[in-house]
C-alpha cells in the first residue's frame, strides 16, 4: 500500500472519530448543558448535572478514537434514551436518573425498558449496566 493510501484511510477512520464523537457529545453532553441552564439556583441539582457531565466527558476522552460499539447502540435509541443510558453506564440508581431529568423513576424504568428492547437484550438476564459498561 502506498503512503498516499494509508494517509487515506487515517483521514477517514480519523473522520469517523470525529463524527463518533460529535455525536456523542450531541446525545450525552449537549442535553445535560441545557438541563444545567434551567435548574436556577438548585445548588443539588447543579452539583448533581456537573457530575455526570463529568463523567461522560471522561467516557468520551477515553472511548476517542476507538472503534466504538457505544456509539452504534446509542446511534439506536431516542435522545432521552441515551442520556438514561448514560447515566446506567454509570451506575446511577433509577432514582438519581429521575431526579437528574427531572422525570418520574417510572419514566425511567419505562425508558431503560425500551433500551433494553432496542440493543436485543429482551427479557434475557444481562445486566444493563455491564452492558452498556462492556461497549467501548
Amino acid at each position: 500500500m502506498t503512503s498516499k493510501g494509508v494517509c487515506n484511510n487515517s483521514a477517514a477512520i480519523l473522520s469517523d472519530a470525529q463524527c463518533a464523537l460529535s455525536q456523542e457529545v450531541e446525545a450525552t453532553l449537549m442535553p445535560l448543558l441545557e438541563k444545567l441552564r434551567q435548574t436556577g439556583s438548585d445548588p443539588m441539582q447543579t452539583a448533581r448535572l456537573i457530575n455526570i457531565l463529568e463523567i461522560n466527558l471522561q467516557h468520551l476522552v477515553k472511548a476517542y478514537g476507538s472503534s466504538t460499539n457505544l456509539a452504534a447502540a446509542y446511534s439506536r435509541l431516542s435522545p432521552v434514551e441515551t442520556l438514561v443510558a448514560s447515566m446506567v453506564r454509570q451506575g446511577l440508581p433509577t432514582k438519581d436518573i429521575a431526579t437528574a431529568l427531572s422525570i418520574s423513576s417510572g419514566t425511567v424504568s419505562i425508558h431503560r425498558k425500551h433500551i433494553r428492547k432496542k440493543l436485543g437484550l429482551g427479557y434475557k438476564g444481562i445486566n444493563l449496566q455491564s452492558y452498556l459498561m462492556s461497549l467501548t
